[in-house]
């Protein structure tokens, strides 16, 4: 009885992980690849510091892609009031924003500036713009303390936007 439970247990094992879904590999016709879970953050655009009033705006990030391919994003609207929108985009339109950022902005090159001056001294943190990616199982975090040109976080917070509807 005992090995007939054992058995038992290892098809049991067996079959749970034929169920599981394979991790797709990046293919030159599929370059970017993520985890497809609702709550995996892909790509994030935020603004950071200590001013209160970018915090208190910040409780949603200016825009968000998951790993289901929804967008979150904010829409500023007259009188200080922020509107919180959500749709879908498809697997190519996220596949080309994240290529975009990597071979067009090299954002790859930048990196977070904030956590090193934020361990230096004890001054109050600067509001920082903030760019953070998750795809091929590498996290990258880069923000305007990095070195990054003028103008690339409202460009990327405009095409993140774009994705949507």
């Amino acid at each position: 009885m005992p090995k007939f439970i054992c058995a038992v247990c290892a098809a049991l094992v067996c079959a749970l992980a034929a169920c599981q879904p394979e991790a797709p590999t990046p293919t030159p016709d599929n370059l970017v690849i993520w985890e497809r879970t609702p709550d995996t953050v892909v790509f994030r655009a935020d603004i950071v510091g200590s001013e209160s009033d970018v915090v208190a705006r910040g409780a949603v990030p200016n825009c968000t892609i998951y790993g289901d391919n929804r967008v979150v994003y904010t829409n500023e609207q007259s009188g200080q009031q922020v509107q919180v929108l959500e749709d879908r985009a498809d697997d190519t339109e996220i596949a080309q924003f994240i290529q975009n950022l990597a071979f067009t902005d090299l954002i790859y090159g930048f990196e977070a500036g904030l956590p090193a001056l934020a361990t230096a001294n004890n001054d109050p943190v600067p509001v920082v713009e903030v760019l953070y990616i998750n795809v091929n199982g590498l996290e990258h975090t880069a923000d305007s303390l990095g070195g990054w040109e003028v103008g690339i976080f409202g460009r990327t917070l405009e095409r993140c936007k774009a994705l949507s509807a």
